[in-house]
């Protein structure tokens, strides 16, 4: 896998899908099926769902009445907690159909650099994954050829992020584009999907580079978006955008056209993180309740 970028020649491609008028109504909504996920303890504060395999296993992250962050795995009905060892949070973002896992976690005060940390959890070992020579991380996927996307940084949260692929060697490639994340990507890595930022109008865009062909992706309108995950077969990504009404929407892309993706119980607030190879997406929603509760959404 080769990327190689000129940050002029990345501006001369960007390309602004659709056009339209600002957000009155939200997008046409995609028809799905929505399943509410929450993690089952007590005083639980919110549940997010972030990833999720071709055997429909679930990875995310909830927040304990204490206010700490955990990550998890929804296999078979059962949730199980996962936690980085000593870690003060873990989040839980990607699996692969051979139960691989990745997120990030919080490393204790005194550890080098910015404290947030990659990790894989594979056959029940934990392994620290981090860009060389670059002190932070965070890791969005991997797919099931062992391909591994998320963004590096240097002690800031957004100034020194960049997109990166671990490949399955081991070896890492690196996006020159300041302020992006890779997110997800079809196998074999061919197509990439993701966000940066136009650091000349500070605006958010997500992405799709098919084989070094790099196109911005924008919701019409919107005021920013981005994407998330793209299924295993490269036709279908998924992810968020803000409509102009400030309200927060999940989108599905396939087929060159744009669809909403809001839960029924969700008052203008919906974000979509993953699909998987049928489809099936997961994110999550504020309810009623003021609470962040993660959804399961199955095409109709």
């Amino acid at each position: 896998m080769r990327r190689n970028w000129i940050w002029g020649a990345f501006l001369g491609l960007v390309l602004l899908l659709g056009t339209g008028v600002g957000y009155a109504v939200p997008i046409p909504q995609a028809p799905l099926y929505f399943t509410t996920i929450d993690f089952p303890a007590a005083g639980v504060l919110m549940t997010h769902a972030f990833g999720i395999n071709s055997a429909g296993d679930i990875v995310g992250s909830y927040v304990d009445s204490a206010g700490v962050e955990h990550g998890y795995l929804l296999s078979g009905g059962k949730f199980t907690q996962i936690d980085y060892p000593r870690a003060l949070a873990t989040r839980a973002s990607g699996i692969n159909a051979n139960g691989d896992i990745v997120g990030y976690y919080i490393a204790p005060p005194g550890a080098s650099g910015e404290n947030m940390k990659g990790f894989l959890l594979s056959g029940g070992r934990f392994t620290t994954i981090l860009f060389p020579h670059h002190p932070a991380a965070y890791l969005s996927r991997i797919t099931d050829e062992g391909y591994i996307y998320g963004c590096y940084h240097d002690g800031d949260a957004s100034a020194s992020m960049h997109g990166f692929v671990r490949n399955p060697d081991g070896t890492f490639v690196g996006l020159a584009v300041r302020d992006s994340m890779d997110n997800g990507a079809n196998s074999y890595g061919s197509t990439i999907v993701g966000l940066y930022t136009d650091l000349g109008t500070n605006k958010e865009h997500g992405f799709i580079d098919t084989n070094g062909s790099f196109v911005a992706l924008d919701v019409p309108q919107s005021v920013w978006t981005n994407a998330w995950d793209i299924n295993p077969d490269g036709t279908a990504v998924v992810g968020t955008f803000l409509a102009a009404n400030g309200s927060l929407h999940g989108f599905l892309y396939a087929n060159g056209t744009f669809t909403g993706i809001d839960d029924p119980d969700a008052g203008g607030f919906t974000q979509a993180y993953g699909i998987n190879s049928s489809g099936t997406i997961v994110g999550f929603y504020r309810g009623k309740d003021g609470k962040h509760h993660g959804f399961l959404a199955q095409p109709n």
